[in-house]
């Protein structure tokens, strides 16, 4: 059991169907149902994430053209004659039909789960080569269809010229002008006929088809053209009659290939529906959660997919670890609720195969049931209460929860007396914590955030409050209860000022006073240690910029330092090859020098010259050391 209409989960599905591209992956998504499966949602959530990555990635993608022709298919099977439009509409689909199975099986390493809806596509090229025999580009009957059309549409066109020049002949006859209204050619009953007045009926041979609604004009159809209309009838009824034929035969052509333009109707409009799947999870930035085994809730930066992203505060939520019912206390107006809608619609989502809006690492188990009790309307048709109508609902919970499941229960125990509510609130949670289902509960009885912070298995919750501003900041802390702020928010509202007053004096004597300061004093440590924690955060992000500057800049040094070094090495080289040459020039004067006599002198003093010229030193090439770093 999901409660999809508590949690708001139709508005997801319409959300969904407004980026699938076609009418029955609309079908599909408006039809979404929740998975317990772990292994068939991993699988729905790999085949979004390549129909996420394709369309990021991919010039053109595999989509469009596609028409709804399942109620064509169903026609033809009981053998009606296909409409135009039907037919054209099951051209154009078998043409984009080939055109994703040939973009996946070029693409199936890039795409291998999207690529297995087209493994096994039914061959149409036998019908589609019909079809394109038939229709042209824009859908109209070709006259090549068939050699009959050929030769009908061929003596309709003649049959219709030879009509316009014998018409053309009796308007432009001089002794006929008087006879005519207009000077024009026009059809009655699909006859060409010449508008005649009146008073000349009798001076016209022909057939009266029509008369003008003053009664002044007869529309004639001239004797000499009865002849040629006829032929121009009766080509026209062929032509029906061949075109009828056409329609009848194609139609007899999809219901010998229904079986296989279903199969691919299915296969195709999965694969739109998925890049729905992935259209919409780029449009908030969507992440696929990590399906957990130890049914572990790690929610990080969850944002509530209906709430627009420009007024949207990201939350964090831990649940199923060290406990697993959350508590959840703070002001009115707050983001309680929000907490536990958020909680709720992201489940089903990652239980639909959608990504889920929130950070990537996020975590979510697989529930075999969603429960939620959310909402404070009357049950006027039941002639319930506000507590009634609670809670029913929580009974019907009560019956039907399992270990397996996720309850959330929004303000539970209220609508009735203080005492009885919060003990009665207790006595529930400590059924479900005993049952072992992982709970989300949103209160603002002081005996329940006191019951949390005794009891194992349950933690302590609160939604943030800014006591400078006097405003919500939709902030959800784990760890420590909060207070309701309802004299900060009444003021806030406008509610007189000695009122008030006169209310913190009231509260200042009940025994839940010390309690609530406590919590005031936690709650503002809380919020200076999160002031405290973004203050550091940003620096951590400065610091980490700037050594990724340094990092960068220290890469470009080292690599001018090996331009420089090599353009040294380079300069001596040649400057030693320079030298060479000059020593063997050397060496040569020497020898001419020395006589042969004094032989060895002369060697020495070679030898001596060509040392000289080997020692020149020439700097080595840079050794790059990718070990030295920042803090070397």
């Amino acid at each position: 059991m999901f409660n999809e209409d508590v949690l708001d989960f139709h508005h997801i599905k319409e959300q969904l169907q407004q980026h699938c591209s076609s009418a029955i992956a609309k079908e599909l998504a408006m039809n979404i149902e929740p998975m317990i499966d772990a292994k068939q949602i991993q699988e729905h959530l790999d085949e979004t994430a390549e129909a996420m990555r394709s369309l990021q990635t991919e010039v053109e993608q595999p989509l469009g053209g596609t028409r709804d022709i399942r109620e064509s298919c169903k026609k033809s099977r009981k053998d009606f004659v296909l409409t135009r439009e039907a037919l054209w509409d099951i051209y154009l689909t078998i043409g984009a039909y080939k055109r994703m199975t040939k973009f996946f099986r070029t693409k199936y390493m890039e795409y291998p789960l999207l690529s297995l809806w087209v493994q096994d596509m039914p061959n149409t090229d036998r019908i589609e080569n019909r079809f394109k025999r038939v229709f042209d580009d824009k859908g109209e009957l070709l006259d090549t269809a068939s050699p009959k059309l050929a030769i009908l549409r061929n003596t309709i066109i003649k049959t219709r010229e030879k009509i316009k020049n014998d018409i053309q002949a009796i308007l432009h006859d001089k002794d006929n002008q008087k006879y005519f209204q207009e000077t024009i050619i026009t059809q009655r009953n699909n006859r060409y006929v010449i508008p005649v007045k009146q008073e000349y009926r009798q001076y016209f041979d022909g057939l009266i088809h029509d008369r003008s609604a003053t009664g002044q004009t007869l529309y004639i159809e001239p004797m000499r053209l009865v002849n040629l209309n006829n032929e121009l009838q009766e080509a026209l009824i062929g032509e029906e009659q061949e075109v009828l034929r056409i329609y009848r035969e194609l139609s007899a052509l999809v219901k010998q290939h229904s079986n296989d333009l279903m199969d691919a109707c299915e296969k195709v409009s999965r694969i739109e529906f998925v890049y729905g799947k992935a259209s919409l999870a780029i449009s908030y930035k969507g992440v696929p959660a990590i399906l957990s085994t130890d049914r572990t809730v790690n929610l990080m930066r969850a944002r509530h997919p209906l709430i627009p992203p420009n007024v949207v505060v990201p939350t964090n939520i831990l649940l199923g670890t060290s406990y697993r019912i959350l508590l959840i206390t703070g002001s009115n107006t707050g983001g309680k609720t929000v907490s536990l809608k958020t909680l709720g619609l992201l489940s089903l989502m990652n239980q639909c195969g959608l990504f889920i809006p929130a950070d990537h690492g996020s975590m979510l188990p697989v529930f075999h049931n969603i429960f939620a009790d959310i909402g404070d309307e009357q049950s006027i048709e039941a002639s319930l209460s506000t507590f009634s109508a609670h809670m029913t609902q929580v009974i019907s919970i009560i019956k039907h929860c399992g270990s397996n499941d996720l309850v959330l229960l929004d303000e539970l125990g209220s609508g009735t007396d203080p005492e009885e509510g919060s003990a009665l609130a207790v006595s529930i949670l400590e059924f479900f914590r005993k049952k072992g289902a992982l709970m989300m509960v949103s209160t603002h009885y002081n005996e329940l955030k006191n019951y949390a912070y005794h009891t194992e298995g349950i933690e302590n919750g609160h939604v943030e409050f800014d006591e400078r501003t006097l405003k919500p900041t939709y902030r959800l802390h784990i760890g420590v209860a909060g207070s309701s702020h309802a004299l900060s928010i009444a003021a806030r509202l406008g509610l007189p000022k000695d009122i008030v007053t006169r209310a913190a004096e009231y509260k200042s004597q009940f025994g839940s006073h010390e309690m609530e300061e406590v919590l005031s004093d936690l709650n503002e440590q809380l919020r200076k240690a999160s002031e405290r924690e973004r203050a550091l955060k940003k620096e951590l992000d400065e610091t980490r910029r700037m050594r990724g500057q340094l990092e960068k800049e220290k890469k470009q040094f080292n690599e001018k330092r090996k331009q420089i070094l090599a353009k040294a090495q380079a300069d001596a080289e040649a400057m030693k090859r320079s030298l060479r040459v000059e020593g063997e020039a050397i060496i040569k004067q020497l020898k001419s020098q020395f006589s042969e006599t004094n032989k060895d002198k002369r060697q020495s003093a070679i030898n001596v010259a060509r040392k000289g010229i080997s020692n020149v030193h020439v700097p080595d090439a840079p050794v790059d050391d990718d070990r030295k770093t920042l803090t070397a």
